[in-house]
């Protein structure tokens, strides 16, 4: 699957006016929505040691696969955070390559999702046993999600666990309340991602079709709100040596 997608910052004191801006494009409410992310990275020893003796294409996809960020992201709800419930959330699991460097107008890249869900203890047995994998970091999305015909609109912030909130990762047995959480922006400013989803890239047809929704919505919001592309750069995910 391949994602296209547009982004503009929105300023903490316009989140309001965007969340209204946008419902009324699309003649959606939006959806509040908090999710836990925990970022890891494959070792390089993680590497198949007979993909030598492989066909050279499937190996180059299976390593440059396992040298991408691997991202867990578990869907959670206000009431999780400063609860000693002890609810546990299933993962998804998700890798997104570099966006192609041939697409000047939006970000376009490969992404993949793994069609099943993880339990917390096979998402652990899977990233935190067996030296595979580094744990990076873990955060909290606060935001909020909308649809417009095809166009998945997520309104987001990072919210970042403060170090004395002790075990981290998957070893986290409960989130902490949201006050004790801090800003990774300390403006406080949202990002706004604007997505549609294709399941096969070669099909031109489909991605014009994704490509001209995008572009008529950053019409519609001209002057209003700025989508735009990112610095590729900043949008790399392989992982480096």
């Amino acid at each position: 699957m391949h994602s296209l997608s547009l982004y503009a910052q929105i300023p903490s004191s316009r989140h309001t006016q965007a969340l209204n801006i946008l419902a009324g494009i699309s003649g959606t409410q939006p959806r509040e929505t908090y999710s836990h992310t925990l970022i890891y990275a494959p070792l390089r020893a993680a590497t198949d040691p007979n993909v030598i003796s492989k066909k050279s294409n499937a190996a180059g996809q299976q390593q440059q696969q396992q040298l991408s960020y691997v991202q867990l992201e578990s869907e959670v709800t206000q009431a999780d955070f400063g609860s000693n419930s002890g609810t546990v959330h299933d993962f998804t699991i998700t890798t997104q390559d570099t966006p192609e460097p041939e697409t000047r107008n939006l970000v376009l890249r490969r992404v993949t999702t793994e069609p099943e869900h993880l339990s917390q203890d096979d998402a652990k047995a899977r990233f935190s046993q067996g030296s595979k994998y580094k744990f990076i970091t873990d955060f909290v999305q606060e935001g909020h999600v909308l649809v417009h015909n095809d166009v998945i609109l997520r309104l987001r912030r990072v919210l970042c666990f403060k170090p004395a909130t002790g075990a981290a990762g998957l070893d986290r047995a409960e989130m902490p309340p949201l006050s004790e959480l801090v800003l990774l922006d300390a403006s406080g400013a949202w990002m706004l991602e604007a997505t549609v989803r294709v399941e096969d890239r070669s099909k031109t047809a489909l991605v014009r079709a994704a490509s001209d929704q995008l572009q008529a919505l950053r019409t519609e919001l001209r002057g209003a709100i700025e989508l735009r592309v990112p610095e590729r750069l900043a949008m790399i995910t392989r992982v480096r040596a």
